[in-house]
């Protein structure tokens, strides 16, 4: 997930162990205390965060943390070493070694997902409007672009802006296709959508 991604979708913060991560910052908190932990062994426990009781082999975690790039195993040795070294005795054991092939996040997670920043949902609440007025001879167009709105709010985790955009992306291709008259339910829900 890209920053802006991470910005629009709302910020993750991982529990785990009385550790807290936040996805966005790779701010590490143990026991509500802010430790210093490089990105190598952030992006790491990230990754292992993600894949909580998963056997990872060591080969998935050089792919993931070091992608298009040739590094040993010893340097996955000094990122597992640096964190579990952030991490304290008391958590260090949340992450059990895997003779011979990897590792493994052994903790209970809980993923804490803030909501969306307010000025995004606004921004997109606007774009709706201005695909109405700037695309309203143009059915099919508007419908299309209805929908690509729709397919970005989903992948943002905006949900609700998301149904509403696909919804009026179907009465508008229908509209543009002559289906025929939008039956008077679907066509007040438009309606009601495209007024606030």
């Amino acid at each position: 997930m890209s920053a802006i991604e991470s910005n629009v979708a709302g910020r993750r913060i991982w529990h785990f162990a009385g550790c807290a991560l936040d996805e966005r910052e790779l701010q590490l908190r143990v026991r509500g205390r802010l430790v210093g932990l490089e990105r190598k062994p952030a992006q790491l426990l990230l990754h292992l965060l993600k894949h909580a009781g998963e056997r990872v082999s060591k080969s998935a975690l050089l792919d993931a943390i070091w992608p298009d790039r040739f590094v040993s195993e010893a340097s996955l040795t000094k990122a597992m070493a640096l964190l579990r070294g952030a991490l304290g005795p008391a958590a260090a054991g949340a992450i059990r070694t895997e003779h011979g092939y990897g590792y493994r996040l052994v903790a209970r997670v809980r993923v804490e997902v803030d909501a969306p920043d307010p000025a995004i949902q606004e921004l997109v609440s606007m774009t709706a409007e201005q695909i109405e007025r700037r695309y309203q001879d143009q059915p099919a167009r508007a419908g299309e672009l209805h929908r690509l709105l729709g397919s970005l709010c989903l992948r943002l985790g905006l949900h609700r802006q998301a149904r509403h955009a696909m919804e009026r992306a179907d009465v508008l291709s229908a509209q543009a296709t002559g289906a025929g008259a939008v039956a008077a339910p679907v066509r007040a829900a438009a309606q009601e959508f495209a007024t606030g």
